[in-house]
């Protein structure tokens, strides 16, 4: 059975921004990252799949599939007239190695500007970046709405031996253009604080 993992999809096109901000830890996944945002901003659909976590395909039914559905996200966005001002990436953390798979956690903001001009919207999600070992490429997936049988069938060498930290960040936002700016100063304090507090665990 595959796992239910539309909203993937969707926040995958997200991630492309028209600028980006990098606050980053490991250069080596900053790199990724700019590839991750090149292939977006092309529409490169094979590209970004090429950045995806492969096992997420797999869950999602194979490459030829994703893309498929990613395409349909493309046309789907443009046609209500959604589009995307802004991601910045908070790449803090310093990489982990549990049970042989090695990763790190990146916050990400997404400032969207939905069909309504006068309104912008702001959400956080979890991008995670991960290696198999340690002589592969980082790829990339975003777990936000992931319960956690889900994890486990990402992650099997996990169950029943690491939980993921518990990231609780600000809801999403939707709210006049005007108070973008001081809504994402709040915004990336309280990431500051959120992503101390996970150093400190």
């Amino acid at each position: 059975m595959l796992l239910n993992l539309k909203y993937t999809i969707f926040i995958l096109f997200f991630i492309a921004g028209i600028s980006n901000g990098y606050c980053q830890k490991s250069t080596e996944i900053d790199d990724e990252l700019k590839s991750l945002v090149k292939a977006h901003l092309s529409k490169d659909a094979k590209g970004l799949l090429d950045l995806t976590f492969p096992r997420l395909l797999e869950a999602m039914g194979g490459k030829t599939y994703a893309i498929k559905k990613l395409q349909e996200s493309y046309s789907s966005l443009d046609n209500d007239g959604v589009s995307v001002d802004t991601v910045y990436y908070f790449n803090r953390l310093n990489p982990l190695e549990k049970h042989g798979i090695i990763f790190t956690l990146i916050p990400q903001v997404l400032v969207i500007s939905p069909s309504d001009t006068s309104k912008k919207f702001i959400k956080i999600t979890n991008l995670m970046a991960v290696k198999l070992n340690k002589s592969s490429k980082w790829t990339f997936l975003e777990y936000s709405d992931f319960n956690e049988n889900q994890i486990d069938q990402l992650f099997p060498e996990f169950k029943g031996k690491f939980k993921l930290p518990s990231i609780n960040w600000p809801k999403p936002l939707l709210i006049p253009k005007e108070e973008t700016e001081g809504s994402l100063k709040e915004i990336f304090k309280q990431l500051e604080i959120g992503l101390e507090k996970i150093i400190q665990q």
